[in-house]
């Protein structure tokens, strides 16, 4: 079966799903396949299973060069095109369909067809003759061109099928025709309206119907011209003369003199239209910068964001450092606890160093976003939520020195040792519950200096404290067996000795 697509890739008014729906009972009913087209863009290897494409009134929207070569090779090899405009032209939908029907040697022009006694009720719906005979055995009556445009016929392999009466204005124009093009056919028509579903002068009327279905059968026909065909046409170009009547004087014009005239308004129209895509393409480009200038602003918050975090990220490590400076200060006497305080600040240290090296890494994440506001045409990306958590990560709770030697000191109390003996029972028994950081931090590690096995008692309690950051989540598995060997190894060398 033959198929049949109606184009919605220039947001056409006419749609087979909306508005043309007869026209898509029509075509069924004669056996076609009725389609939506809409891949964008138009490339010919998408269209050329299809024998007819329809462009039902584009409607503020353009076709691109390389759109229009694939529909000139689509008709020559011998596919056909219908063209259905509206009042206007492309002016006055804001569209270019005349850079591709002027190919076929049809024009738009931009203007309305009107008729103040000879229409449907209104005189933008008037009622226009057709040629219908000239090309078959059946004369079909007058059709109410609605809201529609004139075209102009360019060169003359180019048939009319309809024309306005001589009380209409312009009067005496065409608003149908049809030209072959290579293998191919294309019908053009200055009203898509004809066709409308339930209007009055649209596809209901029944002379439109039956000029919808005489078109169908031109694009079908074997021979298109015929004798009559090509005799009339001369005559009407013979008699063809200019439509504005108001002005006389235009009538001994010679005929030279009219087609430099013609060719003048041709140049106008041409200037206009290359004034209309020039708008257009400003337009895009104004767009795409306004996008641009949204995305630079975006960085722009970004980077402010950053330099926010950095601030506040030096703050921390400024802090850290002056708690480290004062946790040094305030070691006096380690005493035994020399070896574990030792260890513990040098895990501080290391830390403090891992924080160094995620500033250095955010410092240099910022040169990169700097650099890339100064070099706006390489901005693609935006970068977002870079750095979320820099600091919470491996922290480890320590021991203060002055927790550990005034733990030394409530020891020799012997009612505060027992106290603090089932304290920590205590704590050992609930060892494998969840407990805050808090909680941790302010965790005490209680010390027996008396007799010969204190410091043995020391480095086991602190092995069981470092279980307890480990199941707490509070230090992951290599620093727990990292420190568990270190102490491990001072528990085997005080054994030795």
């Amino acid at each position: 079966m033959t198929r049949i697509a109606f184009d919605t890739t220039q947001k056409e008014r006419g749609r087979i799903f909306d508005n043309y729906t007869e026209v898509k009972s029509i075509l069924e009913k004669l056996n076609y396949i009725c389609e939506e087209y809409s891949n964008f863009p138009i490339t010919y290897d998408n269209i050329c299973n299809y024998k007819v494409l329809i462009f039902a009134c584009p409607d503020n929207s353009r076709l691109n060069f390389e759109e229009i070569d694939a529909l000139k090779r689509y008709v020559n090899v011998g596919n056909n095109i219908i063209l259905l405009s509206h009042a206007g032209g492309d002016r006055g939908r804001r569209t270019n369909l005349n850079n591709l029907s002027e190919i076929f040697g049809i024009k738009f022009n931009n203007n309305q067809v009107f008729d103040e006694e000879n229409n449907l009720d209104f005189r933008s719906f008037p009622l226009v003759s057709t040629h219908s005979e000239y090309y078959s055995d059946v004369k079909i009556e007058e059709i109410c061109h609605r809201s529609g445009c004139s075209l102009n016929l360019l060169n003359g392999t180019v048939l009319p099928l309809a024309e306005t009466l001589s009380s209409a204005t312009p009067d005496n124009v065409i608003t149908a025709a049809i030209s072959e093009y290579g293998k191919g056919r294309v019908i053009c028509i200055g009203s898509y309206e004809i066709f409308r579903d339930e209007v009055k002068g649209g596809i209901t009327f029944e002379p439109n119907l039956q000029f919808f279905n005489f078109i169908i059968d031109l694009l079908t026909q074997k021979e298109l011209k015929t004798e009559k065909t090509k005799s009339e046409k001369v005559i009407k170009k013979k008699e063809k003369v200019i439509t504005n009547k108001k002005q006389d004087s235009i009538k001994s014009i010679k005929k030279s003199d009219t087609k430099q005239n013609t060719n003048f308004n041709e140049f106008k129209e041409q200037v206009y239209q290359l004034l209309e895509h020039i708008k257009l393409n400003y337009n895009q480009i104004k767009d795409k910068m306004n996008g641009f200038n949204k995305n630079i602003n975006q960085l722009i918050d970004s980077q402010k964001k950053l330099e926010m975090e950095y601030k506040n990220i030096s703050e921390k490590v400024l802090n850290l450092e002056i708690d480290f400076s004062n946790q040094f200060n305030e070691i006096d006497k380690p005493g035994l606890n020399y070896g574990i305080i030792h260890d513990g600040l040098t895990e501080f240290k290391l830390e403090i160093d891992f924080i160094n090296k995620k500033l250095d890494k955010l410092e240099n994440e910022q040169k990169i976003i700097n650099k890339r506001i100064e070099n706006k045409m390489k901005i693609f990306n935006e970068r977002e939520n870079m750095i979320d958590n820099n600091i919470e990560q491996d922290e480890i709770v320590f021991i203060k020195a002055s927790d550990l030697v005034g733990s030394q000191k409530k020891n020799h109390n012997p009612t505060f040792s027992a106290n603090m003996d089932k304290t920590t029972s205590v704590r050992d028994g609930s060892m494998n519950n969840r407990r805050s950081r808090k909680d941790l931090e302010r965790e005490e590690i209680v010390l027996d200096n008396s007799g010969e096995n204190a410091k043995l008692k020391q480095f086991k309690k602190f092995l069981n404290f470092l279980k307890k950051q480990y199941d707490t989540g509070f230090i992951n598995q290599d620093e727990y067996l990292e420190k568990k060997k270190k102490i491990e190894c001072k528990i085997e060398e005080f054994n030795r000795n």
